[in-house]
């Protein structure tokens, strides 16, 4: 027992640094940008299909059967939907996963890269939603459920296979060479995230009266985890065609991005060196995030005065109506009623 004590010691010192065959067996079945992708479009099609729901429970053309009957076309419409959409992207990713083994390693490393940044734009898509979700930014309009059940049936099967499919479309690259065996781990734990996000909405929409600091917290967490992919992925490419000068690299190895406990915070753009390409690549994508968080700002504020404008003008045509049906009837009393 002394001896195995001893070597396990000896193993995992180092500031417990991460066996090289484990970091090697995880690379390979998990892959983050898989699991953001995942967590988007599940969490954006769950959310359509809330607020589908939300307007019909809230809307008096569908009361009594007829809401039951909208609920269920709802959900069913949803879930045949989503098996067309999955079925359509396991015949494309097959035939693409088969002919794509062959790739050298320069053009995996290509394909990973790409992937990156693709997953880096719709983590920063899921940011700018965020605030509109939990409700701090005005919609641009509101849903229209339609009339009838088909018109219930075609929009929401329009809009949750177009989410599918979409998560389908930006998977493409992960479909070449090995890079497929990361989607089933990856989707799991992208469909977990997806659940917790969507709870932490929905709490902060029913439970929060100040929502401010959830959506400043998840949309930061999310513009972070969308930088880390950005700059992973062009250092990836920087790899392939040549890298740029090291700027500087912290000596002490507790720093290290490839060990513990630091290596929590790589996702999120953390980085023991860096090149000129990382550096760029980090500061530009920050910026770009921080300027497009404001534009969803400005265009809700803008959108809000024209609703109070809107509002205000509905408001004092509705009280000036009852002064000039008073005048005419108290001038006609034959017109009272009227």
């Amino acid at each position: 027992l002394l001896d195995t004590h001893a070597h396990l010691r000896t193993v995992f010192s180092s500031h417990d640094t991460i066996p090289p065959h484990a970091a090697q067996i995880m690379t390979q079945i998990f892959n983050i940008a898989i699991a953001t992708i995942f967590a988007r479009e599940i969490l954006e099609a769950s959310i359509i299909i809330g607020q589908y729901r939300t307007v019909v429970l809230r809307s008096d053309d569908w009361k009594d059967d007829r809401e039951k009957q909208a609920l269920r076309t709802i959900t069913m419409s949803a879930f045949w939907a989503s098996l067309v959409a999955v079925l359509i992207c396991v015949a494309a990713a097959v035939p693409l996963a088969v002919f794509s083994r062959d790739l050298d390693e320069r053009a995996v490393m290509i394909i990973e890269a790409v992937s990156k940044m693709v997953g880096a734009v719709c983590v920063l898509q899921l940011s700018l939603k965020i605030p509109t979700w939990l409700e701090l930014y005005p919609r641009k309009r509101g849903i229209d459920v339609g009339v009838t059940l088909k018109e219930i049936r075609f929009n929401v099967a329009w809009n949750i296979w177009r989410e599918v499919a979409e998560c389908g479309a930006f998977l493409i690259p992960f479909f070449l060479g090995d890079a497929a065996i990361a989607v089933p781990l990856s989707a799991a734990v992208g469909t977990v995230i997806s659940l917790i996000l969507g709870v932490a909405i929905y709490f902060g929409n029913k439970k929060l009266e100040n929502k401010f600091w959830l959506a400043f917290f998840m949309s930061a967490i999310t513009a972070a985890l969308s930088t880390g992919l950005f700059v992973g992925g062009c250092h990836l490419l920087e790899k392939v065609l040549g890298e740029t000068k090291t700027v500087w690299k912290i000596q002490n190895d507790f720093w290290s991005h490839e060990k513990f406990p630091m290596t929590i915070l790589k996702p999120l753009g953390y980085s023991s060196s860096r090149t000129v390409l990382q550096m760029v690549s980090f500061w530009a994508w920050i910026a770009l995030t921080l300027g497009l968080h404001y534009r969803k700002y400005y265009y809700a504020q803008k959108r809000r005065a024209e609703q109070r404008s809107d509002s205000c003008t509905s408001s004092s045509n509705s009280d000036n109506n009852p002064q000039v049906i008073e005048l005419a009837s108290h001038d006609h009393p034959e017109n009272t009623i009227a």
